[in-house]
């Protein structure tokens, strides 16, 4: 399991010479470690993996650790009544199973542990994860914990192509950082005539406000485009890119498209991405998901995915 840790968490979780971390990986045999420090990032991601168990006892001494350097603002406070927040990076595609329907799951988890926890709308930056949070005393955040990563493990899904958050600078009005994860599709389009096959960008620093155009078959714009516009919309925001949907009848021909050298699987609505070449990339790679599973949805002798 991941979560999202400041750089002065960070410190206090690693300990002088690595010694809190180190005593963390000995009391719980699990096996934590500290993402490395980006210059101008405030951030850095905290990952703990081993049997469910280890992974929940290391996720209470880390909030026992950050408890213990922290000042309570509304006077005196023993340690183990002192809040903490704990923010999970959870892959975008996993976030149903973990709210549940009507958000009984959520709702559940709090009840067992006595956290609150609150659920992000928005995708972090150039990734398909989001943040769920969860605040209380640390028995709260080591059933919580607990109960958390019981649920991935009950409902596990396809993670195949999923883009990890990378803490980054802060952006500047002029640059978006680079995503290398986006370079590592592996397509199966083939395995469905709908799908639409997305080679990565090979764009440079010079053509960098250059559009690239995409066909989306008839049958698979609903998908693409999501209820009222929302999964179009997360690929907008991960991406940073300005994506611009044609309306039916006014696409330019295909033929137009590949001298432009844009993308075509023959016909459908035309989509313009306009973006730095890698956050292009990182658009191209989420279409070639979405487009994917729709596809193999589409396919002869498909049930549900």
């Amino acid at each position: 399991m991941r979560v999202l840790i400041s750089t002065k968490e960070a410190g206090i979780v690693i300990g002088q010479s690595g010694a809190t971390v180190a005593e963390i990986r000995q009391h719980t045999s699990a096996r934590v470690t500290v993402s490395d420090m980006v210059s101008g990032a405030h951030e850095r991601v905290l990952t703990v993996a081993g049997p469910l168990d280890s992974v929940a006892m290391a996720f209470s001494m880390v909030a026992t650790r950050i408890a213990e350097k922290l000042k309570p603002h509304d006077g005196p406070s023993t340690l183990t009544s002192r809040p903490i927040s704990i923010r999970f990076l959870i892959p975008h595609v996993r976030m149903g199973s973990v709210i549940g329907r009507h958000g009984i799951k959520i709702k559940e988890i709090q009840e067992l542990s006595g956290s609150r926890i609150t659920a992000s709308e928005e995708l972090l930056p150039n990734s398909t994860e989001r943040v769920v949070t969860v605040t209380g005393v640390i028995d709260a955040i080591h059933i919580a914990s607990y109960h958390l990563g019981l649920v991935l493990l009950d409902h596990p899904e396809r993670t195949t192509g999923l883009l990890y958050y990378k803490p980054i600078p802060e952006p500047s009005s002029s640059s978006r950082p680079p995503s290398s994860a986006a370079s590592s599709v592996h397509s199966s389009a083939a395995e469905s005539t709908h799908t639409t096959t997305l080679p990565p960008s090979s764009a440079s620093a010079g053509d960098a406000s250059k559009p690239k155009h995409v066909f989306i078959p008839n049958a698979l714009v609903g998908a693409v485009i999501g209820k009222g516009g929302s999964r179009i919309s997360e690929i907008r925001q991960a991406s940073g890119c300005y994506i611009k949907i044609g309306e039916y009848g006014s696409s330019a021909s295909i033929q137009e498209v590949l001298a432009a050298g844009g993308i075509t699987s023959g016909g459908g609505r035309l989509l313009t991405i306009t973006g730095s070449p890698e956050a292009t990339k990182v658009a191209l790679f989420m279409l070639q998901q979405r487009l994917e599973v729709e596809g193999k949805r589409h396919a002869p002798g498909s049930r549900r995915w």
